[in-house]
C-alpha cells in the first residue's frame, strides 16, 4: 500500500530489524524512520519494513535514499525482488506518464541499491527520455533530459557502450544542441548496425550535420515553448497556448525535425476550449496524419462526431 502521506519514528537508542530464518539482526539507520501508520511505541519489523519500502517508492531521489535503500536490501530483501518485478511489469505496460514514473522509481531504488550496474543506469536513461515526450511531462522536459543525459552518461563510464544507450545519449544531445557529439555517438551506433534501414537513416543523420543542416538553435527551446503552451491550455489561457504554438511553428524546427502529433493535439484543444469545434477537429485530424494511432486524437475526434 502506497500513501502520500508519513508518519516518522525516530528511535531514541540504537535498534534493530531481525531478517531471515535466523533472524540475523539488522542495524535501523539513525534517521526518522518513515511509517504508513502513527505509533504510540515500537513499530514492528513488519512496519518498519512496509512503511520504508512505500517511502522509498515516492521518494528515490530525496538525500536519505541511498541509506534506505541498502537498509532496505539487507534487511527486507523481498521487496527489493517486489521492485524489480514491478519494473517488468511496468515496462511491458508504459503507455503513459503515470506507468512511466512509477517505472522510474522502481528502477532508481535498483540503482541505489546497485549502483555500478550500468545497464540501469542505461534504462533509468531512456525512462527519462520516454518520459520527457509525454504530454503531461513536455512542462518539465529540460528536467528530465538533462538528468536522463547525466544518467547516459554514468553508463557509459561503467562501460555500457551499448547502440541503444549511443543512440539515446545522441538523441539528447542533438536537442540539446551538442551536434559533434551527437554525430559521434551516431556513427559509433552505425559502426556496428546489422539494420541496413536503420543505418541508412542514421546515415543521412549524419550527412546532416556534416553539412550543417541543422536546427541554429537547440531543439530543446522548442520543447519548453510546447511545455509552456501546455501550462497555458491547463490555466484555461487558451490565446496565451496558441500564441505559444504560433511560435514554434513559425520556427518550424521542431515540425521539422520531430514527428509531434501532441502539437496538433493541443492546438485542437485550445480551439475546442475556445469553442471552435470545426477547427479543433482539423487539427485533431492534422494529428492523426502524422501519427494514425496517436490516442487522444481518436478519442476527441470521436467526442467531436458522435
Amino acid at each position: 500500500m502506497e500513501t502520500g502521506v508519513f508518519h516518522f519514528w525516530q528511535p531514541e537508542v540504537p535498534q534493530t530489524v531481525r531478517t531471515g530464518p535466523e533472524e540475523r539482526p539488522v542495524p535501523i539507520p539513525d534517521r526518522p524512520v518513515p511509517l504508513l501508520q502513527p505509533t504510540a511505541g515500537r513499530p514492528t519489523d513488519h512496519e518498519i519494513g512496509e512503511g520504508v519500502y512505500s517511502w522509498l517508492r515516492q521518494n528515490p531521489d530525496h538525500p536519505d535514499a541511498s541509506v534506505w535503500a541498502a537498509f532496505l536490501a539487507d534487511a527486507f530483501p523481498h521487496y527489493v525482488a517486489d521492485l524489480a518485478a514491478h519494473a517488468v511489469m511496468l515496462n511491458a505496460k508504459k503507455v503513459d506518464a503515470p506507468y512511466l514514473r512509477r517505472m522510474l522509481n522502481c528502477l532508481k531504488i535498483l540503482a541505489l541499491i546497485e549502483p555500478e550496474r550500468a545497464d540501469l543506469q542505461a534504462q533509468i536513461g531512456r525512462t527519462l527520455i520516454d518520459l520527457a515526450f509525454q504530454f503531461a511531462e513536455l512542462p518539465n522536459s529540460r528536467h528530465l533530459l538533462l538528468e536522463a543525459l547525466g544518467r547516459l552518461n554514468r553508463a557509459r563510464s561503467l562501460g555500457d557502450e551499448t547502440a541503444a544507450t549511443c543512440d539515446a545519449l545522441a538523441r539528447v544531445n542533438f536537442f540539446l544542441g551538442d551536434y559533434p557529439l551527437a554525430r559521434q555517438l551516431w556513427q559509433s551506433v552505425c559502426d556496428h548496425l546489422n539494420d541496413p534501414e536503420r543505418e541508412a537513416s542514421l546515415k543521412r543523420q549524419l550527412e546532416r550535420i556534416d553539412a550543417w543542416d541543422v536546427p541554429p538553435y537547440p531543439l530543446l527551446d522548442d520543447l519548453e515553448t510546447l511545455g509552456q503552451a501546455i501550462t497555458c491550455w491547463g490555466e484555461r489561457d487558451y490565446e496565451g497556448a496558441l500564441d505559444r504554438l504560433a511560435m514554434i511553428e513559425r520556427r518550424g524546427e521542431l515540425l521539422s525535425n520531430m514527428n509531434m502529433p501532441v502539437f496538433y493535439h493541443l492546438r485542437g484543444l485550445c480551439l475546442l476550449g475556445q469553442d471552435n469545434r470545426a477547427e479543433a477537429a482539423d487539427c485533431f485530424r492534422q494529428a492523426l496524419r502524422v501519427d494514425g494511432d496517436f490516442a487522444p486524437a481518436i478519442e476527441q475526434l470521436e467526442k467531436l462526431e458522435s
